[in-house]
């Protein structure tokens, strides 16, 4: 059995998954700390270890909380971050020394730091085809066969030996935008004061002040191109190997079960059968699709977190691509992390493009009831007291 939560923390992001007594967490953060420390806190036990940390990109609203789970829970053996390059990280590391967040710049300068040597730092290199197909070895590579600070491909099937019931598997996807890495070269190559290696480096703050305005109207420069710092999040997909008819899902939402009465005229038995989940963090689906990147896994998917917020601006209306197949048998469940008021997410265009397309959307913000739970079932658990 796994247990799949999507916690309510408003506007940010912050969702697990518990295989009996394995943890794993994808992103950690949002705009209110106080409730952030709140849900992190009582979403585990302080002896609790977490044996796998994503994180999607270094939006603030998307790590700021990992302190907490650092120093809350026992240990963290893994973090799967993207690669970034010199200059992504400079973008990220001047815009938030002008917000004063001291915390979230010492993650992106050295994570291996930041974390501790108990922690295994894993990165996850950008997608190189051209067309955001899935690319890497669909052999799958345990954990504990990579090393610290080594360098995957997107599209590396990863899995835990602890994990073997379900057949369970982990696909990061780090999505590669050549556009937006030109731009950012090109803003900083002619400078003659600027030495990116210094910005970088943790111990050359003199450095950053002495040229700090200079720096952060090139970041304001290339902001205003790019309305994300960091659009390209790493896409994750969670689910079983090969498509199987032995797992099955269970979802409830402020404490109803969401099953076929509540959906009768769409829902089918089979959408009970999709136990995977996709998660895409603040990814621009302008920009990629996902059914493409996950093809190899989409008959398996049941539940895509809808990105950043589910704003109109990172949305496509094509998200789904049912590309022929009916609608009649085919089910998403759509969780959006949204702030109740305030930054206008979701979308009112993004809600009816899911009900449109067979999804649900179900809107996960700051109050704790509306936190939604999945649990996945195999035929075999002898456990399963659920009336479907």
């Amino acid at each position: 059995m796994m247990t799949r939560i999507f916690h309510p923390m408003g506007q940010g992001a912050f969702y697990t998954e518990r295989f009996e007594k394995i943890n794993i967490v994808y992103d950690c953060g949002t705009k209110n700390e106080t409730i952030g420390r709140k849900v992190v806190k009582q979403s585990f036990k302080s002896t609790d270890e977490i044996d796998i940390l994503f994180i999607s990109h270094f939006h603030a609203d998307h790590i700021s909380n990992i302190k907490t789970l650092k120093e809350h829970c026992k240990s963290i053996k893994n973090v799967v971050i993207p690669l970034l390059n010199d200059i992504e990280k400079i973008l990220i590391i001047i815009s938030y020394m002008d917000l004063g967040l001291r915390e979230e710049i010492k993650l992106i300068r050295n994570p291996n730091l930041y974390f501790g040597k108990k922690t295994k730092i894993i990165y996850v290199k950008q997608g190189e085809n051209k067309n955001n197909e899935l690319i890497g070895d669909n052999e799958p590579i345990d954990f504990e066969k990579i090393n610290n600070e080594d360098k995957i491909e997107s599209g590396t099937v990863l899995k835990l030996s602890s994990i073997q019931t379900l057949d369970w598997c982990f696909v990061p996807y780090n999505p590669k935008d050549i556009e937006r890495k030109r731009k950012l070269e090109e803003e900083f190559e002619n400078s003659e004061k600027i030495d990116i290696d210094k910005i970088i480096d943790e111990n050359s703050g003199d450095h950053v002040l002495d040229n700090f305005e200079e720096i952060k109207e090139k970041c304001r420069n290339l902001c205003n191109s790019n309305k994300e710092i960091n659009e390209s999040s790493m896409l994750l997909y969670s689910g079983p190997l090969k498509q199987r008819d032995d797992l099955f899902l269970v979802s409830f939402h402020r404490n109803r079960l969401l099953c076929n009465y509540l959906f009768r005229p769409y829902f089918t038995p089979e959408a009970l059968y999709r136990v995977g989940c996709i998660y895409t963090g603040d990814t621009n689906l302008k920009k990629i699709t996902i059914k493409e990147v996950f093809n190899d896994y989409w008959k398996s998917v049941g539940t895509i977190q809808i990105p950043h917020h589910g704003s109109i601006e990172n949305f496509n209306e094509d998200f789904f691509d049912f590309n022929g197949v009916s609608h009649d048998s085919t089910f998403y469940f759509c969780p959006i992390s949204a702030r109740k008021n305030g930054y206008e997410h979701p979308s009112s265009f993004v809600i009816s493009s899911i009900l449109s397309n067979n999804g649900l959307p179900i809107i996960i913000n700051e109050s704790p009831d509306s936190l939604l739970i999945q649990t996945i079932y195999s035929h075999s658990d002898e456990k399963k007291q659920v009336t479907l």
